[in-house]
């Protein structure tokens, strides 16, 4: 889920990588157009679909290397990799990241 650092908060969306097509169209089907929050007083409705990202290895190289990946930024802001259920670590960077933007 992206974090907008100048402002302090998720910027409203968030990228799940699925394992084989038809999860895909399950979880299309299951979210879009949808209340997530049907207790709150929003009446955003979920939008699902698909990134110009595709892949596991695609996005693991889109984040590696990005600002996000950084020592000052909180692990709770960072992409999260698993393998099953089980939390795995995230590739290291290639090279010296670029400070985050505030």
């Amino acid at each position: 889920m992206p974090f907008d650092f100048k402002i302090k908060q998720c910027m409203g969306y968030a990228f799940v990588n699925l394992t084989g097509e038809e999860h895909v169209q399950h979880l299309i089907a299951k979210f879009d157009n949808q209340r997530l929050w049907p207790r709150s007083a929003s009446l955003k409705l979920c939008c699902a679909g698909l990134s110009h990202t595709q892949g596991l290895q695609a996005n693991v190289e889109r984040f590696r290397n990005s600002p996000v990946m950084g020592d000052e930024v909180p692990e709770s802001f960072k992409p999260a990799l698993f393998a099953g259920v089980r939390q795995v670590p995230f590739p290291k960077p290639t090279r010296q990241l670029p400070p985050v933007q505030s």
